[in-house]
């Protein structure tokens, strides 16, 4: 996610979708004495994205992953601050970073018809949080990147309020100069760069990790 909310909101949308077409992807082959295995792959389910409009305001579509189709798209209220970076926890609680480098948290109260935060943001730091790029993956680990180096947080709780549910940072390393970044998976990330290429990551229990090219 880059600074141009426009294109943060375009781009949170596409690496979402893309993690969710992973994680929904079911494959049946054929076993036994058949000559040729043949695989079958659906996509079922919705996609679930929230994103910024360029004036500050929160959104929520949902797509449908087998056609893109766009279903829906809700919009709330301006959040009073300037944002930079979003992950979502859960299906209700998000947490975004402001262009000062604080961290905030969003309760979101319903989003069916409309888009409305439980509670006004939720400031968990006042300073520190200069990340570019947030994704959560599903497993208790918040993952970003700041001046291109990928850092690993614990998260203890589904509605962390500081530092007693955010912690244990460890920087992964350097050199994560990515266009996109997204979970798809315990410790499993994706990423693109801006010349095109598709990268996996599976990161260690050590801080140690790996990449797959998946595409140049």
């Amino acid at each position: 996610m880059t600074t141009t909310l426009r294109q943060a909101a375009r781009k949170t949308t596409i690496a979402a979708l893309s993690g969710a077409l992973g994680a929904g992807l079911l494959t049946a082959a054929t076993v036994g004495a058949a000559p040729v295995a043949q695989a079958a792959t659906t996509c079922n389910g919705t996609a679930s994205i929230y994103g910024i409009l360029p004036d500050g305001r929160l959104t929520f579509s949902t797509i449908t992953p087998a056609t893109g189709e766009l279903k829906k798209v809700v919009i709330g209220a301006d959040l009073g601050f300037e944002p930079k970076a979003m992950a979502t926890l859960n299906f209700n609680t998000i947490l975004v970073t402001s262009t000062t480098g604080a961290l905030y948290r969003l309760d979101v109260l319903t989003n069916n018809t409309s888009l409305v935060l439980e509670r006004p943001p939720v400031k968990l730091f006042d300073s520190g949080w200069t990340h570019d790029k947030l994704t959560y993956d599903g497993h208790g680990h918040l993952y970003g990147t700041a001046g291109g180096l990928l850092i690993q947080y614990l998260v203890s709780q589904p509605k962390p309020t500081g530092s007693a549910h955010i912690g244990q940072r460890k920087e992964i390393g350097g050199g994560f100069v990515l266009k996109t970044l997204t979970a798809a998976g315990d410790d499993r990330l994706l990423a693109t760069t801006a010349a095109g290429a598709l990268y996996s990551y599976k990161i260690d229990s050590d801080g140690g990790w790996k990449r797959d090219d998946l595409k140049a």
